[in-house]
């Protein structure tokens, strides 16, 4: 694998862009909005260490565990995002 595969960094993707820029600017001030960077930062670290598994010299069983993992941040990512939006528009209505 060559490093223009690498992972992106949290925030560069398009969430992490909106989220650390309009969306800290709009939401920030509310604390279940920040709640989500922790989830979205295990995300890519998961990423990353998928990413370290396949590349290096490490056994298929190992990789896929490293997804298994990354599998269930992803969905608790996404549970806590479609709970916090339900929180933000019990707020904002």
């Amino acid at each position: 694998m060559n490093d223009e595969r690498l992972p992106l960094k949290h925030t560069g993707c398009k969430f992490g862009e909106w989220y650390h820029g309009d969306g800290m600017r709009q939401l920030g001030h509310i604390d279940i909005y920040r709640d989500l960077a922790g989830s979205h930062e295990m995300l890519y670290a998961g990423c990353e260490q998928i990413h370290t598994t396949v590349s290096g010299k490490h056994s298929d069983k190992a990789a896929h565990v490293k997804l298994d993992d990354f599998g269930a941040i992803f969905r608790t990512l996404f549970e806590q995002m479609e709970l916090r939006e339900q929180e933000v528009e019990a707020r904002v209505a």
